[in-house]
């Protein structure tokens, strides 16, 4: 009887509590539909979870992991099986890896901003950590290729900040620096303390860069915590400060007010190509011990970033009063009444400012949200006209069409996404 082959067995060690970890599982499980399958371990985990004890008596074929820690690196390499590397904080110990183009990454970023008209940058990211600096560097070095220059947060020299920011970075789902199981990671109160310390001086940053101006953050979870600081100085986003992060944490992207632009990262390449590498070293075959690095595959364009840049203070809280009540059915003249100036002032500022008047700026704003509406959701054009702030329902046909080219229902035919 001819028997049966054993299918290889291989641990992940990916994340799977953010979207970033359980794409890269997806294309992880693409290349095994596409080719032999293998027999699979993976557990509910985040990134900077410890390792379970069973792993040292393991015996298997393969391992894909991002893991955090040197005591981590040295544990799975020392059980001698062919071990691919999905983490760009530890590059530098002699395994084949397949990581984000974190520089690739940060040019996107530099170019989104100058695309929106921005003259001034800056960046906060999480300073030690490989993969944020890359990301910062690259940003600041295209933002001074395009002539530009770029801040960047630190937090100021002294005993809580020098014992505080690893542990707002852990809270924000970054990789501790000690693999200690002694350590609780559920010291709620103590991260607490810690970010409300930082948030301090990152509100008091914030409020020093000169405005309009566009922040990249090296992830998601670091975009959350500026908007938070911007919010506590009461900062308005995007009108005066841009916010762009990474990874499109698309749950933490929409809770985010205003909702976050970002950019996505190619997570499931990076799953596919970095199995197709496995499986030739678990065959017995030579392979490149080099770095591979996956740029991303785009930006996703939310409302932290939908700003037309304007250093008039007086037009800049005009605008955050369009993006929050345009969809209201906002006026010129309620919008008049508000800013408590003439109708013919404050045209003058949109004009000169902006290029553009104040009833442009307020339909373009109805538009945008109606392009939301009809993209992911299957209300009825009545009820989204209604929703926008316009009182008729064929005015706010004719009105889409002018401003886009395409009817409503021709819009979300070619633009839906399914829901």
């Amino acid at each position: 009887m001819e028997q049966i082959p054993i299918s290889p067995r291989v641990v992940l060690f990916v994340e799977t509590s953010t979207t970033f970890g359980r794409k890269l599982l997806g294309g992880i499980g693409q290349y095994m539909r596409e080719n032999e399958p293998w027999t699979v371990y993976v557990e509910p985990r985040s990134m900077y979870d410890s390792l379970s004890d069973w792993i040292s008596n393991w015996h298997g074929s393969g391992i894909l992991s991002r893991l955090v820690t040197e005591e981590q690196i040295r544990l799975v390499r020392g059980l001698g099986v062919p071990f691919v590397d999905l983490n760009e904080t530890v590059a530098s110990h002699g395994v084949p890896s397949v990581v984000n183009d974190n520089s690739a990454i940060g040019e996107l970023a530099a170019e989104h901003f100058f695309e929106l008209g921005l003259k001034h940058f800056a960046f906060v990211g999480y300073p030690g950590f490989l993969w944020s600096d890359q990301r910062g560097l690259a940003f600041s070095q295209q933002v001074q290729r395009r002539g530009g220059s770029c801040s960047s947060f630190t937090l100021p020299s002294g005993k809580d900040s020098h014992e505080n920011p690893l542990d707002v970075a852990r809270l924000n789902r970054c990789p501790p620096v000690t693999n200690d199981p002694s350590t609780p990671h559920s010291s709620q109160r103590y991260y607490r303390t810690a970010w409300e310390n930082e948030r301090e001086h990152l509100a008091r940053w914030l409020k020093s860069l000169p405005r309009p101006v566009g922040l990249f953050a090296c992830n998601d979870f670091r975009a959350l915590s500026v908007l938070d600081a911007c919010h506590a100085a009461r900062i308005l986003v995007p009108e005066q400060i841009s916010v762009l992060g990474v990874d499109d944490e698309d749950i933490i992207c929409d809770l985010c007010d205003p909702p976050l632009s970002s950019i996505v990262p190619n997570a499931k390449a990076i799953g596919y190509t970095a199995a197709a590498l496995l499986d030739r070293l678990m065959k017995g075959e030579s392979v490149s011990w080099e770095q591979k690095r996956i740029p991303p595959v785009r930006l996703i364009h939310r409302g932290s970033t939908e700003v037309l840049a304007s250093s008039d203070p007086v037009v800049a809280e005009a605008l955050s009063i369009i993006r929050r009540y345009a969809s209201r059915g906002l006026s010129v003249e309620e919008l008049v009444r508000r800013m408590c100036l003439s109708r013919s002032t404050l045209q003058r500022k949109f004009q000169n400012s902006l290029g553009r008047g104040m009833h442009e700026i307020i339909t373009t704003a109805k538009i945008d949200r109606a392009k939301v509406l009809l993209t992911e959701t299957n209300l009825s054009r009545l009820e989204i006209a209604r929703r926008c702030g316009f009182e008729d329902e064929n005015y706010f046909s004719v009105s889409f069409r002018e401003m886009t080219g395409f009817s409503p229902r021709q819009w979300r035919l070619k633009n839906a996404t399914g829901f």
